[in-house]
């Protein structure tokens, strides 16, 4: 039963997803609304990464994902290795998916680079995750694996290494009000 309400509650979210025009689509709300309904029951790390992969279509999905992530950090700790482990797919999606389509991340990167921001801040104050997280943007630039490489190899450095750096730079702005900042670094 849970498998099946999951399964629903994507398929919404997906048509929701395919429908909207901007981020303050009508449609956007009732997709994420729709699947908020179901995540005490049925909201299981698969669901999650399945709606991240639609978060690549265009910015008001990824919106929509980012306040999914949120949702779930109100949930309880139960839930909080899930989120960690969307937000490392969140990273990579926004690595594989923005930066590649080049004027769609510039022209919503602000708000990425913030969103991205924001939940490393609360996954790190749970999670005390600061290295692996800090390794992983890292390692965008310095070791990609074999399947960032092939993701990748036409992005060049210097745009990879501006990417990591702005993700950085707003975690340092949403961490300065924290004593415990520095250590992320």
């Amino acid at each position: 039963v849970m498998a099946g309400m999951a399964a629903t509650a994507v398929e919404q979210f997906e048509k929701a997803c395919c429908s909207c025009l901007s981020p303050l689509s009508a449609e956007r709300e009732k997709g994420l609304l729709y699947l908020q309904q179901y995540r005490s029951a049925s909201l299981t790390e698969g669901v999650l990464w399945d709606v991240l992969e639609y978060s690549g279509l265009e910015y008001a999905t990824f919106e929509a994902s980012r306040g999914i992530c949120q949702s779930i950090l109100r949930t309880g700790s139960e839930k909080q290795e899930i989120l960690a482990a969307t937000l490392e797919k969140l990273l990579s999606l926004t690595f594989s998916r923005f930066v590649v389509n080049k004027p769609l991340f510039e022209s919503t990167q602000n708000t990425i680079f913030k969103s991205i921001a924001i939940i490393i801040k609360k996954v790190w104050l749970a999670q005390d995750r600061a290295s692996l997280l800090a390794q992983y943007v890292y390692s965008f630039i310095e070791t990609p694996s074999e399947h960032q490489r092939t993701n990748y190899n036409h992005v060049s450095v210097e745009y990879r290494q501006w990417v990591a750096f702005n993700i950085l730079q707003n975690i340092l702005i949403e961490f300065s009000c924290n004593s415990r900042a520095s250590e992320f670094f």
